[in-house]
């Protein structure tokens, strides 16, 4: 069974199979009034602002499946991406605390490939809770200001400026509006990153490499 797992990431990225996004349903947001009726209506995403503020929160507190649900299905399918690629050191810091890589934070163990499979917002929870307790993660939410940033014409996206009292001072995140109407994060992006990569990338010239 362990050799079979150890496998699992390889075979997605020589098959050119669809990487998992577990965003199987995207019920439009429940009307101003209703009580949500599951977790997902639960999670305000009826502006592209009150989106944001729900994942920069989740991140802050270091509930990472709810950050999870707030990306949007490229985002999450450029994390897992990644992962079946092992490209470790274009998400997270190449070491952090005690000698831990970026490499580790994919290496786990067998069940955190199975839930790449088929519950990827456990996976995404757990490498990142790993990330962060050994500091490879490059992005520190402190308190945080929202500010407005330009919309494009057709109002399906938006870019927001972020003043953020962690690391970095400052983050600008992309947003998407889906079909059902729900905002979700695309990609965050400071002085340094990937502009290319979602949900966000390292490259030479980003703090801490």
């Amino acid at each position: 069974m362990r050799k079979r797992l150890a496998l699992i990431p390889l075979a997605l990225a020589m098959s050119g199979a669809s990487l998992p996004v577990q965003a199987a349903s995207d019920p439009a947001s429940p009307t101003a009034g209703m009580k949500p009726r599951n977790y997902f209506e639960s999670l305000d995403m009826r502006t592209a602002r009150s989106s944001l503020e729900g994942f920069l929160t989740a991140w802050r507190t270091a509930d990472y499946q709810r950050a999870y649900f707030h990306l949007s299905s490229p985002a999450q399918r450029g994390m897992f991406q990644a992962m079946s690629e092992f490209r470790a050191e274009s998400l997270y810091k190449p070491e952090g605390l005690g000698g831990v890589t970026a490499l580790d934070a994919f290496r786990l163990d067998d069940e955190f490939w199975e839930d790449v499979r088929s519950m990827p917002s456990m996976a995404f929870d757990r490498s990142m809770r790993y990330a962060a307790q050994h500091l490879l993660l490059p992005v520190a939410i402190g308190a945080f200001e929202i500010v407005e940033g330009p919309a494009s014409p057709d109002a399906t996206r938006v870019v927001l400026d972020v003043q953020n009292d962690g690391v970095p001072k400052a983050l600008q995140v992309a947003m998407i509006r889906q079909p059902s109407g729900r905002w979700r994060v695309d990609q965050l992006r400071w002085d340094g990153s990937d502009p290319q990569q979602k949900p966000w990338g390292l490259t030479e010239r980003s703090p801490g490499r």
